[in-house]
C-alpha cells in the first residue's frame, strides 16, 4: 500500500468515530436547547407578572371567585323553602335566584380574569391595539358594580334565610354560604377596582412582559 493510500485511508473517520457522535450530539441537542430556551423564557415572563401588584391582585381576584363558586353551591331546595316562606320575612328578593346569579358571574369574572392572565403571560397583549385596555378596564369596572350589587343581595338571602329557618341544618349551611358569599364578594370587588385603578395610575408597560 502506497504512502498516498495510507494518508487517504486515515482521513476516512468511521461512522462510530468520537468525531461523528460529538457532531450528532450537537445537532440532537439545538432542538432540545430551543425548547428549553422558549419555556424557561415563558415561566420568566408568568414569575415577572405575579411579582407585580397587578399579578397579586389577579391571584386574588381568582382565589376569591372560586370560594365564590364554592360558597354559592348552597342547597337549592332550601332557597326555594326559603323564597316560599317570603311572607315571614321583610326582604323581597329571590334566594334562589341570587344563589344562581352568584354562581353564574363568579364563572364570568373567573374567566375575564383568567384572560386577563394569559394575554399578560403570553404576550399577546402586544399584538392587540390599545383600545383592547379600555374596553376591558371598562368591563371589569361593570363587573365590580356586578360583584357589589350581589354582595348586598348575598346579604339579604342571608337574613331573609335567617327570618325563615327551613330544612334545618340545610338552612343553617345555607345562611352561611350567603355570608361566606357576601364578605368575599366584596373583597373581590375591592381588589378589582384597586387592580384597574393601579393600571390607570400606572399603566402596565406591555414590552416589559
Amino acid at each position: 500500500m502506497s504512502t498516498i493510500d495510507v494518508e487517504n485511508h486515515g482521513e476516512n473517520v468511521p461512522p462510530s468515530s468520537p468525531i461523528q457522535s460529538s457532531r450528532y450530539e450537537t445537532y440532537a441537542s439545538k432542538p432540545v436547547n430551543q425548547v428549553k430556551s422558549f419555556v424557561g423564557a415563558k415561566c420568566t415572563t408568568v414569575v415577572a407578572f405575579f411579582r407585580t401588584i397587578y399579578g397579586i391582585l389577579n391571584l386574588v381576584a381568582i382565589a376569591l371567585v372560586c370560594v365564590l363558586i364554592s360558597a354559592g353551591l348552597a342547597n337549592s331546595d332550601t332557597t326555594r323553602l326559603t323564597d316560599g316562606l317570603a311572607g315571614l320575612s321583610s326582604v323581597k328578593i329571590s334566594a334562589y335566584d341570587t344563589r344562581n346569579s352568584i354562581l353564574a358571574f363568579a364563572v364570568i369574572v373567573l374567566f375575564l380574569v383568567l384572560v386577563d392572565i394569559i394575554v399578560y403571560t403570553t404576550g399577546v397583549i402586544k399584538r392587540l391595539p390599545k383600545i383592547f385596555d379600555l374596553i376591558f378596564m371598562i368591563t371589569m369596572f361593570v363587573m365590580a358594580v356586578v360583584l357589589l350589587i350581589l354582595g348586598c343581595c348575598s346579604s339579604a338571602w342571608a337574613k331573609k334565610g335567617y327570618d325563615t329557618k327551613v330544612g334545618g341544618g340545610s338552612s343553617w349551611g345555607n345562611i352561611a354560604a350567603a355570608v361566606a358569599s357576601a364578605i368575599f364578594l366584596f373583597i373581590a370587588m375591592i381588589a378589582i377596582i384597586a387592580n384597574y385603578v393601579l393600571r390607570i395610575v400606572r399603566p402596565i408597560q406591555r414590552d416589559k412582559f
